[in-house]
């Protein structure tokens, strides 16, 4: 199995959009779609809660929580920037959620965050994905380490907010997470330790990046597992 760092995914999703046509907005609801297909499949005995950050990981979450509500699962969006500041796809997708009628909580007090994962019976992680270059502050810091502290199990879209996606280190906090669901391919930090503790099982959305992108032979980086290394692969 390949695995990427975050630059080769970038160029990957820019190569999609102009050399094949799919715009960002295609790839963005069909990994919202998968990650809400996975949360659905969890079965949650209490509403879903959805944290979204401020970038394209939060507007992910924002297509997840537009499903759920869409095929008639409780569920919550939470903003950690406020909605009118979100730029780009992850702007349309909040003006979609909001014509859908998805819950949205913007820019909780800590205090109305952890009542709200007190109640939840699934906590998805759309905070910050494979962006993260510097250790996690603030508000979203606070935010992972409710998530950790509350009972429900945690669903990460795509990375889980705080590792890095190259290394697997701990940028001062991350949420662990007891799925994954990464796209297109799975990055190296995944399966690099500690990280590889904090992303549960893993599992690799088909989001409609092209397969020649995917397989091109400058993506060097394989997984060896056990399997692999008796087959001599």
């Amino acid at each position: 199995m390949k695995l990427t760092t975050a630059a080769e995914m970038r160029e990957i999703d820019q190569r999609s959009t102009e050399e094949f046509g799919i715009a960002g907005e295609v790839l963005m609801e069909n990994a919202g779609a998968a990650a809400a297909r996975a949360a659905e499949r969890l079965a949650p005995g209490g509403p879903v809660v959805v944290l979204c950050g401020p970038g394209n990981n939060g507007g992910d979450g924002l297509v997840v929580a537009r499903h759920l509500h869409n095929r008639g699962v409780p569920v919550r969006a939470c903003l950690l920037a406020p909605g009118a500041k979100l730029k780009g796809n992850a702007a349309q997708n909040y003006r979609l959620a909001r014509s859908f009628g998805v819950l949205l909580v913007e820019t909780p007090s800590p205090a109305a965050l952890r009542r709200l994962l007190r109640e939840a019976g699934l906590v998805v992680d759309a905070m910050l994905g494979t962006g993260l270059t510097g250790p996690v502050r603030g508000g979203i810091a606070a935010a992972i380490a409710a998530i950790n502290a509350a009972a429900a199990p945690v669903l990460a879209v795509d990375l889980p907010s705080g590792v890095n996606s190259e290394t697997g280190a701990i940028m001062g906090v991350a949420v662990r997470a007891d799925l994954t669901v990464t796209f297109g391919l799975a990055k190296m930090g995944m399966y690099c330790y500690p990280g590889r503790e904090y992303c549960g099982e893993i599992q690799v959305a088909d989001i409609s990046l092209p397969r020649a992108l995917l397989d091109a032979p400058e993506l060097q980086t394989e997984l060896i597992t056990a399997a692999s290394a008796a087959l001599g692969l």
